[in-house]
């Protein structure tokens, strides 16, 4: 089977669309003769011509506006928007899950991208496709000193050549436990395996892998098997997805009895941040966008596994 890392497969995945149906077609800020920012579209103009991928000027809602034009014609455009939040590092899924008719994703890894935005693709309702730029090239735990792991290096690198899909709406159980279940997605699905790994604790993680819908069945079973939940995203605490999963998890497993309480992990909350760009530092701004780390996740996994969680 092919070794490919996520850029690659979601290259493979709009390849195979745009061969297989001639609706489907791919706008953004240069996809087409530059092949994107990151090559996630290399070859697809030269390959499918420049009426299937198409270049368009830095304007999101003319990107957007033009793909619900097209939608609405009969066409099944794909329209890329290079960065997430007008800071380039923001997590906005959350927003984006609060539209009712939108389908919310968010792969962790090469084989899930590639299925995964097939079925986006193929489906008839609008699905906003996040990319963790993060997990391009490889797998990371969180720790920025260490060096970087290649795709190549870990199973779910392996993605089939042609078609497939992962359906929406199916989480999935990337790690058996039994002393705590992490439901995360994204980048923080590998953060969590290493945070677990240094704790010592036998954690059981759910990849959520779509947002919206969400498959509370199947993190609603793991929460009661193992009766404590961490909640680890990105994006901020305060207003997260991680607040819709609590309340979901509580609703759905409301004669379970926790052995601890659940407990969200996030980035730090700075109010009026792009306000106070300016008035910091150079020393200050990492802060802005400080990623969460495993630190903290194994802080949070030892104090509820030990009854502590507050």
């Amino acid at each position: 089977m092919p070794q490919m890392n996520m850029i690659q497969a979601l290259n493979s995945a709009m390849d195979i669309m745009l061969g297989r149906d001639p609706s489907v077609v791919i706008i953004g800020q240069d996809v087409g003769y530059f092949g994107g920012v990151f090559r996630a579209t290399d070859g697809l103009q030269r390959k499918h011509g420049e009426h299937r991928v198409l270049d368009a000027p830095i304007a999101e809602g003319g990107i957007v506006g033009a793909a619900i034009g097209m939608a609405v014609n009969g066409l099944r455009p794909v329209a890329e928007v290079q960065f997430a939040g007008q800071t380039h590092s923001q997590s906005p899924e959350g927003i984006f899950t609060h539209v009712s008719g939108l389908k919310v994703a968010m792969p962790s890894n090469p084989y899930d991208a590639k299925g995964l935005l097939i079925a986006a693709i193929e489906a008839d309702d609008p699905v906003i496709f996040f990319e963790p730029k993060r997990l391009y090239n490889g797998p990371f735990d969180g720790d920025p000193d260490k060096p970087a792991t290649p795709w190549s290096a870990h199973p779910k690198g392996e993605v089939p050549a042609g078609h497939y899909t992962v359906p929406l709406g199916r989480a999935e159980v990337t790690r058996l436990g039994t002393q705590v279940t992490i439901v995360t997605y994204g980048t923080l699905v590998h953060v969590a395996e290493a945070a677990a790994a240094k704790a010592g604790i036998d954690a059981e993680i759910v990849d959520v892998r779509t947002m919206a819908p969400l498959d509370v069945e199947t993190i609603a079973a793991s929460v009661c098997k193992t009766g404590r939940c961490v909640i680890a995203h990105e994006a901020t605490r305060f207003s997260g997805f991680g607040a819709e999963l609590a309340a979901t998890i509580q609703a759905a497993a409301a004669s379970l009895v926790l052995d601890g309480t659940r407990h969200a992990v996030g980035g730090e909350d700075h109010g009026g941040a792009v306000r106070h760009l300016v008035q910091l530092s150079h020393e200050d701004r990492p802060l802005l966008a400080q990623p969460i780390n495993h630190e903290a996740i194994v802080h949070d996994l030892v104090a509820h596994v030990d009854g502590r969680a507050e």
